[in-house]
């Protein structure tokens, strides 16, 4: 599914900070992309307008629980111009066509008066699903919570979207609440690979991922 450059993941937890780009991949069969993983930059507006104009109309609602058709420039600026601990954003590029907006994009929100617990979302390209880029995208976006002393994620989704509410509870999370077609769920940040729950098979992945971070 994935596979890391295992040297500069080391590297960055020897220091004790933490990287603003790293060169991973997806793997999916026989089907293998190299991607960078880096931080969301002020930079990066056009690449989420022209990767929102992607997306199928299910992915747009599943992400925004709307059917909207384009980013607004205010939602732009708010998605793009983060602080990285407050609100973290982490992009997936595929780098054998680096002109493309991308492969997917994941980010958390410190809640203001609730500073140890994040809103998550995650949203990947259509022509990437199925790859492992949301799990590493997570995976990326648990790592820097943990450094940033964030205790838990809360994610809302539709609940059409069973596939990622099962993925979210193999990887350790669990159902607190729901308003119409709204599931609410809560999952611990890890601070270490061990505490992930591995009795799933999704649970078994995001901590093989986590092993190498």
């Amino acid at each position: 599914m994935w596979r890391a450059q295992a040297e500069q993941m080391r590297s960055w937890l020897r220091l004790g900070a933490l990287p603003t780009e790293l060169h991973l991949s997806l793997q999916a069969g026989l089907i293998h992309v190299p991607v960078l993983a880096r931080r969301v930059t002020p930079f990066d507006k056009q690449r989420l307008v022209e990767g929102f104009a992607e997306l199928s109309a299910q992915s747009r609602h599943q992400r925004f629980f709307d059917h909207i058709n384009q980013l607004t420039p205010q939602q732009l600026a708010y998605y793009t111009e983060v602080d990285g601990e407050q609100h973290a954003a982490w992009g997936l590029l595929d780098e054998r066509q680096p002109q493309r907006p991308g492969v997917g994009v994941a980010r958390y929100i410190r809640r203001e008066y609730q500073p140890r617990i994040a809103d998550v979302a995650i949203t990947i390209a259509d022509a990437y699903q199925g790859m492992g880029a949301g799990t590493l995208l997570y995976a990326l976006l648990n790592r820097t919570a943990a450094y940033y002393q964030v205790q838990r994620f809360a994610l809302d989704v539709l609940h059409e979207n069973q596939s990622f509410i099962q993925r979210i509870v193999g990887w350790g999370g669990h159902v607190v609440g729901h308003e119409r077609d709204v599931i609410r769920l809560e999952i611990p940040v890890y601070r270490r690979a061990s505490e992930v729950p591995t009795d799933t098979a999704p649970g078994k992945v995001l901590q093989a991922v986590l092993k190498t971070l």
